[in-house]
Order: structure tokens, then sequence, then C-alpha cells
């Protein structure tokens, strides 16, 4: 009777180790799903922030792309009415020059900063999102449209300065113009032959030499 005793309280001891090693188990399990649980939160929190600033980052990115589509605009808006401008001598001496020099220069510095700003935000977001790779992709493109539209507006600029520089050389004297039946579009003399001039009278018509 007394080994059954010391077996059955054996036991006991064994089954009361095992139910406390069960308990000890199953709070480790606990406290491992519940660290595991907080981890997942605050990593899909972050995920969340993440996309959310990428997304506040790629309005922006449009945003300036579309403040600098539309000054390219307003660029070729000033262009065209520089070309209607350059329909007298006058507005050509005056605006063409400097106003060319000046649509150069807003061009390449729009573009330099978009370029820049572009660059940046890559570089601060590189590591993020697929998606962002996507919508850089679609964002050169466009930047090499505005490149070539850049280029169209740079050969417009030099076809107006050639368009200038012809202007100059053909303008004629307005003596030759006002004058040309009087003088007869003669050579110029030297300064010792004398030049008479045939100057009709009140009632008579030009006589033009044979």
């Amino acid at each position: 009777v007394r080994d059954i005793q010391q077996t059955d309280e054996s036991m006991a001891r064994e089954a009361r180790a095992l139910l406390q090693q069960c308990e000890a188990l199953q709070r480790a399990k606990a406290k491992v799903q519940t660290s595991h649980q907080n981890r997942l939160d605050t990593a899909r929190a972050e995920l969340q922030e993440m996309e959310k600033t990428m997304e506040k980052s790629l309005g922006k990115l449009q945003q300036t792309l579309d403040e600098v589509t539309l000054k390219v605009q307003v660029l070729q808006e000033e262009l065209g009415a520089l070309q209607t401008y350059m329909d007298t001598q006058d507005k050509i001496e005056r605006m063409g020059k400097l106003n060319l020099e000046e649509l150069e220069e807003k061009i390449r510095v729009e573009q330099e900063a978009l370029i820049q700003k572009i660059v940046e935000e890559t570089l601060l977001h590189q590591d993020s999102l697929k998606q962002m790779v996507i919508n850089n992709h679609i964002l050169q493109c466009k930047i090499l449209q505005q490149k070539e539209i850049t280029k169209d507006l740079e050969e417009e600029v030099g076809e107006l300065k050639r368009s200038i520089q012809t202007l100059r050389q053909g303008v004629r004297d307005p003596r030759e113009v006002i004058f040309g039946d009087v003088l007869l579009l003669r050579a110029r003399c030297p300064p010792d032959p004398e030049v008479t001039l045939s100057i009709p009278r009140e009632g008579t018509q030009l006589s033009h030499p044979p």
C-alpha cells in the first residue's frame, strides 16, 4: 500500500510539474504572439505612413511638373507674341535680341530646376515602394518631352535670330525708296563728278535718259 501511495504521489508531482510547464509554455506562447502582433501592427503603421509620404511626394512632383509645363506654355506664347512684333524693324531693334536671350535663360533655368528637383526626390525615396519607380519612369518620359519642346524653342530662337540678321541686311535706304524715280537707283558717284537730278516741274512729267 505504501508503494502505491508513493507511486501516486510521484505521479501527482510529475503531473503538477507537467502542468506547470504547460502553463509556462502557454504564457510564453501568448507573450510571443503578443510581441509578434505588436511588431506586425507597427510594421503596418509604418508601411501606411510610408505610402502616405510617397503619395504626397508624388503629388508634389506632379504639381512641379504641371507648373513647369504651364511656364513652358507661357514662354511659347511669349515667343509667338515676339514673332508677331517682328513685323516692324523698330520692334526688332528694341525687343528682339533682349527678349530672345531672356527666353533662352528662362528655359534653361526652369529645365535645370525641374531636373534637380526630380533627382533630389528620387534619391530621397529610392528604397521605397515599387510604384515610385514606375512613377519616376513616367516623370522622366515627360521630362524628355519637355527637353524636346525646349530644343524646338531653341531652334525657333535661332531662326528668329537669323531672321533678324536677314532683315537688318535687307533694309534699304529710305531715300532710295522715296526718291527712287529721281535718283534712278544709280550707283553712288565719287566726290568729283557732278550729279544732275531730273526734278520735274509743275505740269511736266519726268524725263528719263535713254
